[in-house]
């Protein structure tokens, strides 16, 4: 059987079993452009970025020492919080260097001064951001902040 006519003796070895990549498919072409237009539509009607690579929080130990710190505070604060857990949400949208801008407390009836104290803990998050093409693009995401307040 002769070789494929895509088999190129530069490409591959003459004689090894590795073959020479075959052609891309116009098909493959085709669903790319495809996909990029479906995202811009996305994008354009809908406001909605889909990243192929989502943002990654960098400093957790920071962000889980500060949170830590405000749980404390918080019992000393208000002993009858002692024992509890308590989920605060906060949305966040991630800039395109990494930074976090227009916090705000999503969750039902959090305290306000607590609510305050995760903003501020939110602030100062840093993130890898998130990509789309290879390029940082803002991003929209929503964060459950668990406090568990110590007994």
């Amino acid at each position: 059987m002769p070789p494929p006519e895509w088999w190129k003796e530069e490409d591959g070895e003459p004689g090894s079993n590795r073959p020479a990549t075959p052609p891309r498919s116009p098909y493959r072409d085709r669903f790319a452009v495809f996909a990029w237009k479906m995202e811009d539509v996305l994008h354009r009607v809908f406001g909605v970025l889909i990243p192929e690579i989502r943002p990654r929080l960098q400093n957790r130990r920071v962000v889980d020492s500060m949170l830590t710190d405000i749980a404390f505070s918080y019992v000393e604060k208000c002993p009858d919080a002692a024992g509890r857990t308590e989920v605060i949400v906060l949305q966040v949208v991630v800039m395109r260097d990494g930074s976090p801008a227009h916090l705000k407390v999503i969750s039902t009836k959090p305290d306000p001064e607590l609510a305050r104290e995760v903003l501020q803990a939110g602030a100062a998050m840093r993130f890898r951001p998130a990509r789309l093409r290879l390029r940082p693009v803002p991003v929209l995401i929503t964060i459950p902040v668990t406090l568990r307040f110590p007994s």
